[in-house]
C-alpha cells in the first residue's frame, strides 16, 4: 500500500544493552510489555517502535543511571542525566 498503513513484523526486534542506552539518550522511550521492554526512538509510543529489550538490560540501564522511571507513568523508562558519549563510555567501561 502506497503511503499507507504498514504491518508491523511478525517477531520484534531484539536490542541489546548498547544500542537501547544509545536510543535513550537520544530521546527515545523504553515501556514495559509484560516481561519484556518495546523500545520507541521517540517519546511518543503510537509510532516509531524499534524492537524490545529483555527485563535484565531495562534493569541494567537503570542501575547504571542511563535510565530512570518516567514521572508521569512508571511503566515507562526515559534517558538519565547521561549524554550520547556518557552512556557509550559507561557501557564500554562495565565490559
Amino acid at each position: 500500500m502506497r503511503g499507507g498503513w504498514r504491518s508491523r513484523p511478525a517477531k520484534p526486534r531484539q536490542i541489546g544493552l548498547e544500542e537501547a542506552g544509545l536510543i535513550l539518550a537520544r530521546g527515545g522511550l523504553l515501556r514495559r510489555q509484560g516481561r519484556t521492554w518495546g523500545v520507541w526512538r521517540s517519546l511518543d509510543a503510537r509510532r516509531m517502535r524499534t524492537g524490545i529489550v529483555a527485563a535484565e538490560v531495562a534493569e541494567k540501564l537503570l542501575e547504571e543511571g542511563l535510565a530512570k522511571l518516567d514521572r508521569g507513568a512508571g511503566h515507562r523508562l526515559v534517558a538519565g542525566q547521561i549524554t550520547v558519549p556518557q552512556a557509550l563510555a559507561a557501557m564500554r567501561a562495565s565490559d
